[in-house]
């Protein structure tokens, strides 16, 4: 009974103390404007440290009350056979056969004190089933032991109940949290600031190196510097993919941030608490993230997009080029060819020499040589024969008009027959960038 009191009177107070600290609870909860989560926490904590000493009571009650049924049980056999010796004894007194013989050997009195005896017994165990009946009602009736650890139950699991659902709003945002930095450790690279300093370090390489180009030409360097652009394009490309699946991961967090915001409100019942404000600010750095990501793929669409027309300007400078190259070749191979003819056609007996010189280098020559030599003159065919006509009708009308003057007259003559024979010249072949431009109406 000593120990059953004290267990009871231990349960009692701890069930207060819990009542006690379920208030504080639920007042933490829901009339602080914020309520203070470690705060809560720390209540629930004390609160699992008295349901832990509940646990030991509840043992030493439940080992109490089985000695209690232990204890009846005993008292009630013990009981029972007393009874049954008094139930013996009187039995034969009332026979009287028995009786008579039995005064005939014992004193009459000695049976009176057994039979009083056995009915004190009898009654002592009585008494002792009372006194525990007595004992099982006080701690396991309608105020007992049972029903206080059950109403400590209660209020305990009140309590984990609405700590559970701020234990799961915790940990999730402890996920989202840790999700944001995983994602901002892991996306450092595509960030709009590694990206400006990505974009200027390839936009300064290829201004230097147009600026040289255009300084210094030359065919190589621009097929070098169109290779590397090409591969910081594809450089660049491979970031696109990395930039919209972290997007893609943001917007999935995002949505994970707005499911918990609900749970919250359904909770808190109002918007002012530390739970939904560390929710809130989730869910704005990681719109930051998304922007930020928004801004580093326009940044590379944009730098593809500008090498590529970079890559076609080089291209079209290089053709430009060999063009002129080209255009050059064919006016310088002219321009001798030109020469060559109007030599020959002043100086007959040089033209007369070259020519047997000539037709013997033919003769001895490779033909696919003479086919190119053979090409290149025919460009001036025509032109060289229009010349010499006039050159021949020039002389012709000079000689007669001029037959009786002596020879320093006639050397006069042909310092002005190569006077007019520059200006014809300026006439005939006049350039144009490097082009030669044939003109037969004027002289015709």
């Amino acid at each position: 009974e000593n120990q059953l009191t004290e267990n009871l009177n231990s349960l009692k107070k701890i069930g207060q103390n819990i009542s006690d600290k379920k208030d504080q609870f639920l007042h933490a909860l829901s009339e602080t404007p914020i309520p203070n989560f470690n705060t809560l926490k720390e209540i629930y904590h004390d609160i699992v440290n008295y349901e832990s000493h509940i646990d030991e009571i509840k043992n030493i009650s439940n080992k109490e009350n089985e000695n209690i049924i232990l204890y009846i049980d005993t008292i009630t056999k013990l009981k029972e056979k007393v009874q049954s010796i008094l139930n013996f004894v009187t039995t034969y007194e009332n026979d009287n056969n028995i009786i008579k013989q039995h005064i005939q050997d014992n004193d009459e009195d000695n049976v009176s004190k057994i039979k009083e005896t056995l009915k004190t017994t009898i009654q002592s165990f009585q008494e002792i089933l009372n006194k525990i009946d007595e004992t099982k009602a006080q701690f396991y009736g309608n105020n007992n032991i049972n029903n206080i650890i059950s109403t400590i139950s209660q209020n305990v699991n009140d309590v984990k109940k609405h700590l559970s659902k701020d234990l799961t709003i915790e940990n999730e945002l402890i996920q989202i949290q840790k999700s944001l930095e995983d994602i901002k450790n892991s996306t450092y690279e595509i960030r709009s600031e590694q990206i400006t300093k990505y974009i200027n370090t390839i936009n300064n390489y290829v201004e230097q190196q147009t600026k040289h180009i255009q300084n210094n030409p030359n065919k190589d360097e621009i097929d070098d510097i169109i290779q590397k652009i090409v591969n910081y394009n594809k450089e660049s490309e491979i970031k696109l993919p990395t930039i919209i699946d972290n997007k893609n991961n943001v917007t999935s967090i995002i949505s994970h941030i707005n499911k918990v915001i609900d749970l919250i409100k359904s909770e808190y019942n109002n918007n002012n608490n530390v739970s939904y404000n560390v929710a809130k600010k989730h869910e704005e750095d990681a719109n930051i993230i998304i922007r930020d990501l928004d801004t580093s793929q326009n940044m590379v669409n944009n730098l593809i997009q500008k090498n590529f027309k970079i890559i076609n300007d080089l291209k079209n400078r290089k053709q430009e080029m060999e063009n002129r190259n080209n255009l050059h070749a064919i006016n310088r191979q002219q321009e001798i060819t030109q020469t060559e003819h109007i030599n020959n056609t002043y100086h007959p007996h040089i033209n007369h020499t070259n020519n047997i010189n000539k037709n013997h280098q033919y003769s001895s020559s490779d033909r696919k040589n003479s086919s190119k030599t053979k090409d290149t003159g025919n460009s001036v065919k025509y032109a060289g024969a229009i010349t010499l006509g006039l050159v021949a009708y020039y002389v012709i009308i000079r000689t007669k008009e001029k037959k009786d003057k002596d020879e320093m007259e006639f050397d006069k003559s042909t310092s002005f027959y190569d006077e007019n024979e520059n200006k014809n010249e300026s006439d005939l072949f006049k350039r144009e960038d490097e082009i030669i431009e044939i003109d037969m109406n004027e002289d015709l």
